[in-house]
């Protein structure tokens, strides 16, 4: 324990890049025209004039939203048919390194939006309808559907509400707002402002809060360090409070269009007016100090936009709760950064985000460290329930713990646990991970 204490009080990065596919640390882009042409690219920060296709071009599909897979190796794309074609359609697909395509869902009424990964190896999905507007008129709706990706591929849906709707965010931070974890931001003008919206059930939504001099919202995220929502949208980017009672600008006048927060506290923000070919470039803003500290100019081969940003690599920890087994817990540990492979790692669990810990050069461990459960976990004085929480990565960078929840624990007590770690070397720490989460259930 010793020597884990000092190792978490130095950190020196390392960094390599492998040419041909993505590596850890690219910004991977899903991009669309007003016509409907899709298409999903990939760049190296460091030298941004470079694009390299990684899906598509799809000339009837918009490519409306992009996420690193749970493997963290291959990503998830949403296709569609051009916004407002009723009643739509599209599908969800699995993309590998190479750009080889694997179905997960087919929506042959619904086009697929924004999507987030729950702890049940699911991904929750919007799927909006558009209105009809001939005869007989039908009013937009959207269903938030669960498409399986670990476990089994097969479609549930999880409620459904009126109206178009953009982007979801899973919200399993403590608190009131537990009993209604999903929280989504509008897509269409039907409504008077664009909003946030928290769902409450079947059909049923309550306002968090309008954003003003905008017309339309696109992305939602949790803000790990703070727990406010970070909202993207025409007018720039937010900072909203859980309770939608505060609202601050961090990005004025600047239509975003998607948002990625790195474990630095930096955030990735596509600027792309939803028109093709005009003012397509991407910031890195601090969030620490509110300030835009890179622009990177894109320069897209089918002069569209960007509908949705990922950072390559980024989930580097998942939980895994099979809805057969939820007693026990699977914790993949899977970083691509090169030079993690036959490192120690340790994880820790706890049952909220923050206080974190910050690490010399920025980056935090995304976990409230002044828990007891932290403690247990962390020294290892619970060997029976949390299995492996201390090892070494393999070849490839991979580890898997194991979290038996004990029989004492209530079932159905829908209490979010969540898992982050380190990965380190002689150094220190040299690599965080993301924070993901399972539920006591």
């Amino acid at each position: 324990m010793r020597r884990f204490v000092w190792l978490l009080l130095v950190w020196s990065p390392v960094s390599l890049t492998l040419p041909g596919q993505p590596v850890d640390g690219d910004l991977v882009i899903a991009t669309s025209t007003v016509g409907g042409y899709g298409l999903t690219l990939y760049l190296n920060p460091a030298s941004p004039g470079t694009l390299t296709t990684l899906a598509g071009p799809d000339a009837a599909d918009l490519h409306t939203w992009v996420r690193m897979a749970p493997n963290n190796t291959d990503l998830v794309i949403a296709r569609g048919v051009v916004r407002h074609t009723w009643p739509g359609r599209g599908d969800l697909v699995n993309v590998s390194p190479g750009g080889a395509l694997a179905t997960l869902a087919t929506f042959s009424v619904l086009r697929p939006e924004g999507f987030e990964l729950d702890h049940d190896g699911r991904w929750v999905v919007l799927a909006n309808k558009p209105p009809k507007t001939g005869y007989p008129p039908i009013p937009a709706s959207c269903d938030v559907l669960g498409v399986r990706q670990t476990g089994g591929s097969s479609v549930q849906r999880i409620v459904w509400v009126n109206g178009n709707y953009n982007e979801v965010v899973i919200d399993r931070d403590p608190g009131p707002w537990q009993q209604s974890p999903l929280v989504i931001v509008t897509g269409t003008s039907i409504f008077p402002l664009p909003t946030v919206f928290r769902i409450l059930g079947p059909g049923s939504v309550s306002t968090l809060t309008t954003i003003p001099f905008t017309t339309v919202n696109y992305s939602i995220e949790v803000h790990p360090r703070s727990g406010d929502y970070l909202v993207t949208g025409w007018s720039g980017v937010h900072r909203l409070t859980k309770s939608g009672s505060g609202l601050t600008t961090l990005l004025a006048n600047v239509p975003a269009t998607d948002l990625k927060v790195t474990q630095s506290d930096e955030a990735w923000i596509a600027r792309s007016e939803k028109v093709s070919g005009k003012s397509v470039s991407l910031y890195k803003f601090d969030l620490s100090q509110n300030a835009v500290t890179t622009i990177l100019p894109v320069n897209l081969p089918h002069t569209g936009y960007i509908e949705s940003l990922e950072v390559y690599g980024s989930r580097r920890l998942v939980c895994y709760q099979a809805v057969e087994k939820p007693r026990t817990v699977t914790v993949n540990v899977q970083s691509r950064r090169p030079g993690d492979a036959g490192k120690l790692y340790v994880l820790a669990c706890s049952l909220g985000r923050r206080p974190g810990i910050q690490f010399p050069g920025g980056l935090s461990l995304d976990l409230d460290v002044t828990h007891p459960l932290f403690f247990t976990s962390v020294l290892g004085l619970a060997p029976s329930i949390f299995k492996n929480f201390q090892g070494t990565t393999d070849a490839l960078g991979n580890a898997a713990a194991t979290v038996n929840i004990p029989a004492a624990v209530p079932p159905s007590l829908g209490l979010p646990v969540f898992v982050a770690g380190v990965i380190c070397d002689s150094t220190g720490v040299r690599t965080v991970t993301n924070t993901h989460w399972f539920v006591l259930n």
